[in-house]
């Protein structure tokens, strides 16, 4: 079985899809911040470290590791909060405690709290251990990520004399999850907790995901998504032969073999992730209408030509053709999202859903192709049995979306954004809720902007009121 490792340019940086097609990484809003060179210079870009266990639940096991956390206490006032942004897949920045063009440190500003970030296990380069074996990544779970959080928490009180403060979590995207659950399982330790495009349910088959790109370029222009779909059945007609394959290799910049399902599934999956990367999300603050309209002009430009006109909306959304070469996976923050994605969460974007199938996409992508990679890239440590059933136990652990215990917490999502599908989205007894109508991952985390759409704005407002009534309660 063939797998790429596919490097697709998501907000600022470049980041590593292991893959070509088994889950976009969950990056978050505060990765779409340009510093300018004055900004640069004013932020001291050296994180501090904490000696961190490296096993929370053996009391036996006596090994620690440095954790990685930026620490900002310019705003703090005595008696004032503590802010945490929880990190997730990637690695932390200093930035992320000290830009002003983020929202939450506008809200630390004026709660007068003092903030802080701390880089997850096993990303960036908070190792507990020095490789990223399946030995080792036993210890890589969501579980112990969150009884550091714990205990980074408590030292930091002791550290800094904090008495009694109310620690309010902040997250985007699987950051967010980890705020929620942190709410949920440490309630004594975290008074609140905001969670922006947070899914809290695992799944293996996420099919929904595709649903809602299909919906939302449904509910901007009808004939544009017809013409999309259009083009990815002409995709599926040229695969039949040698010649039709030869052409979607041209037109489409593609260098890989293109004989068999799963080589096809690659093709599928290396067209749709630009087009499912910018549903996602949008253009930040300013929602996705400029650029779908866009999209449509180039899908559109040759009624007869649907499948050039997708060409030209891939080649628009990447800046440039596929390339696609062959690569093994490297050890990286990608292997370790992969490690999850097998051993927690699933979240394995598919085309198993006949609403995406009879409108957008055929059903070229089935849940298969992401599971069997845990086997590829792991050997024996999973198989199809087991990932369903870690996907099962995290369910349990957490307790999904009905199901989920925190209070004092607050979900935020954008209505175009597809992890919107697993999260919380209605109020409910000690649960905040806001759905952004307009709005992709993570953008109600910027700064406000004067091109902001103005649900955003009205969002962010929204936030203001609930966070400050928790620091003044």
């Amino acid at each position: 079985m063939s797998r790429f490792l596919l490097a697709v340019e998501i907000l600022s940086i470049f980041v590593p899809l292991v893959s070509t097609f088994f889950t976009p990484r969950l990056s978050f809003g505060l990765d779409h911040i340009r510093l300018t060179s004055q900004e640069a210079n004013e932020i001291n870009d050296t994180l501090l470290t904490f000696d961190q266990k490296v096993d929370h639940f053996d009391p036996n096991n006596k090994d620690t590791y440095l954790q990685r956390y930026g620490v900002n206490v310019t705003f703090y006032k005595p008696g004032g909060p503590a802010f945490i942004l929880i990190g997730h897949e990637v690695t932390i920045l200093q930035r992320w405690t000290h830009t002003d063009r983020s929202y939450w440190i506008a809200l630390a500003k004026e709660a007068g709290a003092i903030i802080f970030t701390l880089e997850h296990r096993f990303f960036g380069y908070s190792w507990p251990k020095p490789d990223l074996s399946p030995e080792s990544l036993k210890f890589h779970t969501s579980r112990q990520a969150l009884a550091d959080l714990n205990a980074f928490i408590l030292a930091q009180n002791v550290a800094f004399d904090l008495n009694n403060p109310k620690w309010i979590t902040f997250g985007g995207s699987y950051g967010g999850s980890l705020s929620a659950w942190a709410r949920e399982k440490y309630p004594d330790t975290i008074y609140a907790a905001v969670a922006s495009s947070a899914p809290i349910e695992a799944v293996v088959d996420f099919s929904a995901y595709l649903e809602v790109v299909s919906d939302t370029f449904y509910n901007f222009d009808k004939n544009c998504a017809q013409r999309l779909h259009q083009g990815f059945l002409a995709v599926q007609s040229e695969l039949q032969t040698p010649e039709g394959q030869e052409k979607l290799k041209r037109i489409f910049g593609y260098h890989s073999n293109l004989e068999g399902p799963e080589a096809q599934s690659d093709l599928f999956g290396s067209i749709l992730n630009p087009i499912m990367l910018f549903i996602q999300y949008g253009e930040g603050g300013r929602g996705h209408a400029t650029k779908l309209t866009k999209i449509c002009e180039l899908e559109s430009a040759d009624e007869k030509n649907p499948l050039e006109g997708l060409a030209n909306v891939v080649a628009f959304l990447t800046k440039r053709k596929l390339l696609l070469r062959a690569k093994a996976i490297e050890p990286n923050n990608g292997r370790t999202w992969l490690w999850q994605t097998c051993n927690e969460f699933g979240f394995y974007i598919t085309t198993n859903s006949k609403k995406v199938v009879d409108n957008f996409v055929p059903d070229v992508i089935p849940v298969n192709y992401s599971v069997d990679n845990c086997k590829n890239v792991f050997k024996d440590v999973f198989n199809n049995a087991t990932v369903y059933a870690n996907v099962d136990s995290t369910n349990a652990y957490y307790h999904g979306r009905k199901k989920y215990s925190g209070t004092r917490v607050l979900f935020v999502n954008g209505k175009n954004d597809p992890w919107h599908a697993l999260s919380i989205l209605e109020p409910r007894e000690g649960v905040d809720a806001i759905v952004v109508e307009g709005a992709g991952h993570c953008a109600d985390m910027l700064s406000d902007n004067e091109n902001d759409i103005p649900a955003i704005t009205a969002a962010r407002k929204q936030i203001h009121a609930i966070v400050m009534k928790w620091v003044k309660e």
